[in-house]
């Protein structure tokens, strides 16, 4: 009686634990998912800081996944998702540097004006 007890707690504790790892596999998979969708909607809005940090997390996210076995359909699925998120990574994160140049240069040609003012005797 003792044996089967043991049976049976030991096969338990193999379905909590085998549970739990479908639980954190799907997890880690809608993670992903949800992420692509926040990406392509909200990323127009993103600055450069929030490229960076979109960054880190993307790599975050992509670690987790990783760590589990999924189907081929799902595997199929997750690279899809992956090369969505590098895409929209890199063409805003080029967007935001582009803005911060274009802002820039606007300063310096603001700043280059105002000097050749003084240099040129136009402030008078």
């Amino acid at each position: 009686m003792k044996k089967i007890k043991h049976i049976t707690i030991l096969l338990a504790l193999m379905a909590i634990v085998l549970l739990s790892s479908c639980s954190a596999s799907q997890a880690a998979y809608s993670d992903l998912r949800k992420y692509t969708a926040q990406l392509r909607d909200y990323g127009q809005d993103y600055t450069l800081r929030d490229w960076k940090d979109a960054a880190i997390d993307f790599k975050n996210i992509a670690q987790r996944v990783e760590s589990y076995n999924y189907s081929p359909e799902k595997q199929r699925e997750i690279r899809r998702m992956e090369g969505e998120c590098a895409g929209y990574l890199l063409k805003g994160a080029g967007t935001s540097v582009i803005r911060s140049v274009l802002n820039i240069s606007e300063e310096l040609k603001a700043g280059v004006e105002g000097f050749l003012d003084i240099i040129l005797g136009k402030d008078r």
